[in-house]
């Protein structure tokens, strides 16, 4: 241990400047996000950026100090033993990366007035987070003995903090935690056993060796997990696929509503209203993603994947009905060639099911007031008095949440949500905000209060159906078709 000290106190010395740099900017983030009102939408984006190419720099200065590989280096006569030098280099980590982010965290979690011991969790986890994240990069430049590996370094650093603080929206955005996860737990994994070779043995072409498969294994994982693989998964972990044995999918008719349309030329938007039957008691079926094939009297097919049928709208019919309003973009050939002829189609919907709601009546001020899931919800008389703003520290829940004004409909903050099972998310700034409009439909609220409803994901369930005779004629959109937006609507 008294050696371990010594060579932290010596990287001290060393490395001061860069030290002082990293505390600096993880300061400003935590100034950034405070110097609006409630923090709502200052994203510290500048200071991150400058952030996390102060840790890059840092740690390969760390790292190269004594580097690993060669045989002349000066530290490598001197009585070190590997586990008090690589103890040393992780304490390091530890004191002027991970501490400097904890007490920003502690600052803006004060001051913005979440219970600091409901958020013990996310605090804790996202430090765990910002050390797995700093694992990589000590591992990767023990690889080297050269100055110039820190912008390889630099490099790796920005693959992984894309991979960490990415921000995955639209259908199957709630299943996309999988493969984020798996992704860089294999990352983590091969860093750990690199410094176990490296700092032990110093195996340094074995181990770029490792390097190079960990990380296509975690580029595979991140880019070519099929999505209903994931689905699958998510299902299985909810293990509650029996609540929706009842649930009945079919193809609807065409609305007679229609509303605009953003068109992505040179495809063709079709819109497919799907029948949904049998929810259960107390519950909501929100879609997560469609796969759909379509397949001509000749046997020709095509395949819209959940990427080509992105708008998803769920709109209440009563409490065990409901239709989920697809739009598609097809394939203009194979729309041309079946003009007018009937087509079979063949599709799966993948959708979750929400329940056990939680509701709570606030008053709609500026000041943040407590709501249900750890939420703090307000209003800004500046912008739009009537409009709600809801924040959550370190993550937004995993939760359907809506906000009601007296008597309109409920409104939510967002259609699509991560199912991921973490309290925390590796962000500098730990606060994040959302926003939904001031009422969804019908005349302005008289009221001073809004009630928060939040509900929980309780199965995530995927069912097929198919339908003959489809002519596509009647579900494409035309060039410009104008109406109003369909009232029941959740956006």
């Amino acid at each position: 241990m008294r050696q371990a000290l010594h060579i932290f106190k010596k990287d001290f010395r060393y490395s001061r400047y860069e030290i002082t740099l990293v505390v600096l900017f993880a300061m400003a983030c935590a100034a950034t996000h405070l110097r609006g009102p409630h923090g709502a939408f200052n994203e510290p984006w500048l200071p991150e950026i400058f952030w996390f190419i102060g840790v890059a720099f840092l740690i390969g200065r760390l790292v190269l100090a004594e580097a690993i590989t060669g045989d002349r280096q000066f530290w490598i006569t001197r009585p070190y033993r590997w586990k008090c030098l690589l103890a040393a280099k992780l304490l390091f980590i530890v004191v002027f990366v991970n501490l400097p982010v904890l007490l920003a965290h502690l600052a803006i979690l004060l001051i913005d007035g979440f219970p600091l011991v409901s958020s013990i969790p996310g605090l804790l986890w996202s430090q765990v987070l910002l050390f797995a994240f700093s694992l990589p990069f000590v591992a990767f430049a023990t690889l080297s003995s050269v100055k110039p590996f820190q912008l390889i370094l630099l490099a790796c650093a920005a693959g992984v903090w894309l991979l960490m603080t990415s921000t995955n929206v639209g259908p199957l955005s709630g299943v996309a935690w999988l493969s984020g996860s798996i992704a860089f737990a294999a990352l983590c994994a091969t860093a750990v056993s690199i410094l176990f070779l490296q700092y032990k043995s110093r195996r340094t072409v074995f181990s770029r060796w490792l390097a190079a498969g960990g990380v296509a294994v975690s580029a595979f994982v991140l880019g070519a997990m099929p999505w209903p693989l994931a689905f699958a998964l998510q299902s299985h972990l909810s293990g509650q696929d029996a609540l929706g044995s009842s649930i009945q999918i079919a193809l609807g008719h065409t609305p007679e509503e229609r509303f605009w349309q953003i068109q992505m030329k040179p495809k063709v938007a079709l819109h497919f209203p799907i029948s949904v039957q049998g929810v259960p008691g107390g519950t909501e079926a929100q879609p997560d993603a469609l796969a759909v094939s379509l397949q001509s009297s000749d046997g020709r097919t095509t395949q819209l994947e959940a990427q080509d049928c992105q708008s998803l709208k769920r709109g209440s019919l009563s409490a065990s009905a409901a239709t989920i309003t697809a739009v598609c973009f097809a394939d203009p050939s194979f729309f041309n060639a079946q003009h007018g002829r009937p087509v079979t189609l063949r599709a799966s919907l993948y959708f979750t099911l929400f329940g056990n709601a939680q509701s709570q009546t606030i008053p709609l001020s500026e000041e943040p007031s407590n709501a249900p899931d750890g939420l703090q919800c307000y209003t800004d008389m500046v912008r739009a008095e009537w409009d709600v703003y809801c924040r959550a520290a370190f993550r937004w829940p995993a939760r359907l949440v809506y906000a009601k004004l007296g008597r309109t409909n409920a409104n939510s903050f967002t259609q699509f949500v991560s199912y991921s099972p973490f309290p925390a998310n590796l962000n500098i700034d730990p606060v994040e905000t959302r926003w939904a409009s001031a009422y969804a439909s019908g005349p302005p609220p008289t009221v001073r209060d809004v009630t928060i409803v939040v509900e929980e994901p309780l199965a995530h369930l995927r069912r097929d159906f198919e339908a003959q005779g489809v002519r596509l004629d009647e579900f494409a959109y035309p060039s410009v078709r104008v109406g109003p937006a369909p009232i029941d609507v959740i956006r």
